[in-house]
């Protein structure tokens, strides 16, 4: 099975989620069987309130970039929570509580920090396909009235079970979790020859497995992307040469390694039946 990692050139707004159903859809078109893996997500409550919205619904914490995989591949629910296993649920914090300690600094410290704005978490255990949702409690008194009574509601509904920040990051940083994405990678991958694995913001991958596995890299921007596909040079970025471990941006990918081939990509449908890209990943796949 190939696997094709899809990497955000911006913390936000890459553009990820739109090249990747693209390129499964141009996949599909040429025979060739291919299907999403998102293990990481996190959006937030007061930017996505219609997958918030949506998550009330269903019972079941998901986010729009899920929903959209979701939608475009017509998923039933448990493949929802096996493409997409972990994700986080944020909310801005009010500032009249910063104003009131004169710690109005700290307010846009704390807007660029994901582990101050994580609310709700949901993980899918994919041997079970048990989906378990946690409510960390130390961040809710710090968000604005309406969004804390409407994430304590979602909360209620999915049975979340309240643990401390700190037991979040421990699961979070947990050798577990990772083991857990590859069995709901093998859980997904049946039927597939392809998995298009699309990471977490700016980050080169969403855990180390997927870029150990994968056979090709596309950094993706508005208008752009990057790919890396030569054997050895994909060697060398296994191995993080030239890139930071603690902080494996793909910004150090860019700047370290030029790409092996460099596309502009079109605004609505991002990949055409004429592209240079397409071609060679359809050609790397088939072993041609």
């Amino acid at each position: 099975m190939k696997k094709i990692l899809i990497a955000g050139l911006l913390p936000y707004d890459s553009g990820k989620t739109t090249f990747s159903i693209s390129l499964i859809l141009h996949l599909r078109d040429m025979g060739i069987k291919a299907h999403p893996f998102k293990p990481v997500s996190s959006h937030n409550i007061f930017t996505q309130s219609s997958s918030f919205s949506e998550s009330i619904n269903m019972k079941l914490l998901a986010g729009g970039d899920a929903l959209q995989y979701k939608h475009a591949f017509d998923f039933d629910i448990d493949m929802l929570k096996a493409t997409n296993p972990l994700d986080l649920l944020l909310s801005p914090t009010d500032p009249s509580i910063y104003l009131k300690n004169s710690r109005l600094p700290s307010y846009y410290e704390d807007q660029e920090n994901l582990f101050k704005l994580v609310s709700l978490m949901r993980i899918t255990e994919c041997k079970t396909m048990s989906a378990k949702h946690y409510f960390i409690r130390d961040n809710t008194d710090l968000f604005p009235p309406s969004f804390r009574k409407n994430i304590e509601h979602l909360s209620s509904i999915t049975e979340a079970l309240p643990i401390s920040l700190d037991e979040a990051l421990k699961i979070l940083r947990s050798r577990e979790l990772e083991d857990n994405f590859d069995i709901c990678l093998e859980r997904i991958g049946k039927g597939f020859n392809t998995i298009i694995v699309e990471s977490f913001s700016d980050s080169l991958f969403p855990y180390f497995s997927s870029l150990k596995d994968s056979s090709m890299i596309i950094v993706v921007s508005p208008g752009r992307a990057f790919a890396y596909f030569d054997e050895e040079k994909m060697k060398k970025i296994k191995e993080l040469k030239g890139i930071p471990k603690g902080s494996p941006r793909t910004m150090y990918l860019i700047s370290r390694y030029e790409p092996d081939l460099d596309e502009a990509l079109d605004l609505k449908d991002p990949l055409s039946s004429s592209s240079k890209l397409l071609s060679e990943i359809s050609k790397r796949i088939d072993g041609n």
